[in-house]
């Protein structure tokens, strides 16, 4: 899936540069969500505690690609958008993942 190899490259380029604690370490966390047919979605994962995000990125299932992905203003965890491709009704599954520290 061409998507999966521009996960790395995405994470490195998303890469944020703020210092973390150093008594924490780097962990991801991840969620799946099933997005709608037909519909753009949002979704929101936060880092747990008083943690901020460092970098995040998603993994998109066919027919659906990420409109946008951005840390939350607060630093606190990673927000994307998805869209389904022009044409596409079914229902799309995507899976968000942060790196929290």
């Amino acid at each position: 899936m061409r998507t999966a190899a521009l996960l790395p490259a995405l994470a490195a380029a998303l890469l944020l540069t703020a210092a973390a604690p150093a008594t924490a370490a780097p962990h991801g966390i991840s969620r799946t969500y099933q997005d709608p047919a037909g519909k753009a979605a949002t979704h929101t994962l936060l880092c747990p505690g008083r943690e901020h995000a460092h970098s995040g990125g998603a993994q998109v299932e066919p027919h659906n690609y990420v409109a946008s992905s951005a840390p939350t203003a607060d630093r606190r965890g990673w927000t994307i958008t998805t869209e389904p491709l022009p044409g596409n009704t079914r229902a799309r599954k995507v899976t968000l993942y942060v790196l929290c520290a």
